[in-house]
């Protein structure tokens, strides 16, 4: 091998491992590169996954919230439920006892009704009063009666008339008259004549009686 050779061949071997010693650590940064990008990756996706189970389970714990306060709902529901029946029932019960009440105080009305009726009935009949089974009057007993009171009322007045009808006083009646004396006769105005004439006769034999013999 001459000297030529034996130098190309050192300037190989030098610069075999000058490539080698570049190529391996470019080689390694590159594979770490890799291994941090998946890194990277995982823990992307990890928190992506711790990401969507957080909305899940928060998704969950509305879901059992809601489901609570339905549970809770329907509960309160049913329980209103159950206290409106049970005032109903109250109620129903209040009414039926009124109306037990007014039938039975319509029974006692109709029943003192009924006695009063029966007792009018008897006094009336008593009296000699026509009654009916309904307790009223005839018209013809009331017509009778009408008439029997207007009838009274006429005989009253008709006696109330005739028990004195002179028109003088009781002085002028209880005077003691002559026996001889002769009462002046007044003639009527029979309308022949004078008229003034005969008023003038009446006058001179009205003067002739006293003034304090008459009132």
């Amino acid at each position: 091998m001459t000297s030529l050779e034996a130098s190309s061949q050192h300037n190989n071997h030098v610069g075999a491992s000058r490539d080698g010693g570049i190529a391996l650590p470019l080689k390694f940064a590159l594979s770490l590169r890799a291994k941090q990008k998946t890194q990277v990756m995982e823990k992307v996706l990890l928190d992506d996954n711790m990401i969507h189970l957080s909305s899940i389970s928060s998704k969950a714990q509305i879901i059992t919230v809601m489901m609570v306060q339905t549970i809770s709902l329907k509960k309160q529901v049913a329980s209103l439920t159950a206290t409106i029946g049970d005032l109903l029932k109250r109620v129903q019960a209040r009414d039926d006892q009124l109306n037990k009440f007014h039938e039975k105080f319509q029974s006692t009305l109709a029943l003192n009704e009924f006695e009063e009726q029966d007792l009018s009935v008897a006094r009336n009949t008593s009296k000699g009063i026509p009654v009916s089974t309904n307790g009223f009057v005839s018209i013809e007993h009331v017509k009778n009666n009408v008439n029997e009171a207007i009838a009274k009322t006429y005989e009253t007045r008709v006696q109330v008339f005739k028990s004195y009808m002179k028109p003088y006083t009781k002085r002028i009646e209880q005077l003691r008259m002559l026996e001889n004396y002769q009462p002046p006769k007044f003639q009527q105005f029979n309308g022949h004549g004078d008229s003034r004439q005969y008023i003038t006769t009446l006058l001179k034999h009205a003067i002739i009686l006293e003034p304090m013999e008459i009132f």
